[in-house]
């Protein structure tokens, strides 16, 4: 899939972000770790733009970025974690709990263990649904 939109890093709102046509963003929201960490905490793309793929293109091309910087994810977002599920080559840039500088769980905000891969993988079947079959979750 190519990507139509240009990626922005937005550090100051600690987030990546793809302006779309008509000037409204879409965007993936993080949380800086110590390690080298981003907790991927939600993806957004407005109502009106969705079934168009872009949810997928910005996954990809938040993926690539944080590849090509070499650091590691946490995948709390559930659309990020469904769309590692389906692209299972992304799982390697998943951060550890022993990559975590102060060797304690990675923590959400709420406290709890925050890879919601293992959610994803832990609800069997149902998570060969495409991403827009889920379109109510995408508000992580």
């Amino acid at each position: 899939m190519e990507t139509k939109h240009t990626l922005t890093h937005n550090v100051r709102e600690g987030r990546y972000e793809f302006t779309l046509e008509d000037g409204t963003l879409a965007y993936v929201e993080y949380i800086e770790k110590p390690g080298n960490i981003l907790v991927l905490t939600h993806t957004f793309v407005p109502s009106k733009f969705e079934g168009r793929g872009i949810g997928s293109q910005l996954a990809r091309a938040v993926l690539d970025d944080v590849s090509r910087r070499q650091l590691k994810i946490v995948p709390q977002c559930r659309f990020i974690a469904r769309w590692i599920y389906t692209h299972p080559q992304w799982e390697k840039i998943i951060a550890k709990e022993e990559t975590h500088e102060e060797g304690a769980a990675l923590k959400g905000e709420g406290g709890s263990n925050v890879s919601g891969l293992d959610q994803v993988k832990s609800e069997g079947k149902d998570t060969d649904k495409t991403p827009n079959e889920h379109k109510s979750e995408k508000q992580d």
